[in-house]
């Protein structure tokens, strides 16, 4: 099914089974837009929009607006696009960007490939082995205990970037060949790609 929206939505829009495409660019939505089963293509509008993938390989776009775009049970590709979004994989093996603004990208569930985009952005990869990308701005990026291996390939002092750890977390620092790899309590770990421990300043680590 495909569904164009041009108007005024009030209440929720749940598409059901099959490969649905809802495009809700040139209109808006006061409620929830679910995917429901099958592989759904989802577009927001340019104010808030929440968007549920639920079933399937889902793609869904936040647009203009701050946004909730979140995945469901397979692998998703996610994005906010402008505006300060939440963007959440859930499970599967997702692929998350957070676009243009102060966005929050989390992974959830799987081994995921996050993306902050431009602005101060949050980044977790939960739990998984995760790829992750803050991007340009000052980010945070979290981590905890049992989270997986997260491989973080663009942590930057000069832009501002930290990790963020869960109160309580044990862990040690060390330089493993080019990266500065953080070893917790639990199994979890958190490499700073290419970055050398001894540049690192005060500050960089906190919440522990």
């Amino acid at each position: 099914m495909r569904f164009v929206n041009s108007g005024r939505i009030q209440g929720d829009v749940l598409l059901g089974a099959g490969h649905d495409t809802y495009g809700g660019a040139q209109g808006v939505t006061v409620g929830q837009v679910s995917g429901g089963d099958g592989d759904d293509s989802l577009v927001g509008g340019a104010g808030f929009d929440n968007l549920q993938g639920n079933t399937g390989a889902d793609t869904a776009s936040g647009g203009l607006g701050d946004d909730w775009v979140v995945g469901g049970k397979d692998n998703d590709s996610l994005s906010g696009d402008a505006g300060n979004d939440l963007v959440y994989g859930n499970l599967g093996a997702d692929t998350c960007e957070g676009g243009d603004g102060n966005d929050i990208v989390r992974g959830g569930q799987d081994n995921d490939s996050l993306s902050g985009g431009s602005g101060d952005d949050y980044v977790s990869g939960d739990k998984g082995d995760d790829t992750v990308a803050g991007g340009a701005g000052a980010d945070i990026f979290h981590t905890f205990g049992d989270a997986g291996i997260d491989r973080v390939i663009d942590f930057s002092l000069a832009d501002g970037d930290r990790v963020q750890l869960d109160p309580g977390t044990q862990y040690m620092v060390a330089q493993v060949g080019a990266d500065t790899v953080i070893s917790m309590t639990g199994g979890g770990q958190m490499v700073l790609v290419g970055v050398q421990m001894g540049n690192l300043t005060s500050g960089w680590i906190f919440g522990a």
